[in-house]
C-alpha cells in the first residue's frame, strides 16, 4: 500500500517539473535550452578614466607586546603581502 502511494507521488511530481521545464512560446530556439538574449550593442566612445587614490607606503616598526607567563594563541590572525611584487607603472 505504501509503495503504491509514494511511486503515484513521484510519479505526479516527475509529470510537474517536466510539465515546467517544457518551452512555450518560442520556437525558434531549441528545446531544452535557453534562449540566448541579443547582444549588448558596442559604444562608439570608449570608456571614462577610473579614479584612484595614491599614497605612498612607508616601512615602519611595529611592536605590540604583552607580557605573561605560559602559552599564548591568537584568536584570529592575518597575513599581510603584496598580491605582485614590483612597482606598478
Amino acid at each position: 500500500m505504501i509503495r503504491k502511494v509514494l511511486s503515484g507521488c513521484f510519479l505526479i511530481c516527475l509529470l510537474i517539473n517536466l510539465s515546467a521545464c517544457s518551452e512555450k512560446g518560442n520556437t525558434s530556439s531549441p528545446v531544452g535550452k535557453a534562449a540566448m538574449p541579443p547582444p549588448p550593442e558596442k559604444k562608439s566612445a570608449a570608456r571614462p578614466p577610473v579614479a584612484v587614490e595614491v599614497a605612498r607606503a612607508d616601512t615602519v616598526d611595529f611592536t605590540d607586546g604583552i607580557d605573561v607567563v605560559g602559552s599564548l594563541s591568537p584568536k584570529f590572525s592575518a597575513d599581510v603581502k603584496s598580491e605582485y611584487a614590483g612597482i606598478a607603472t
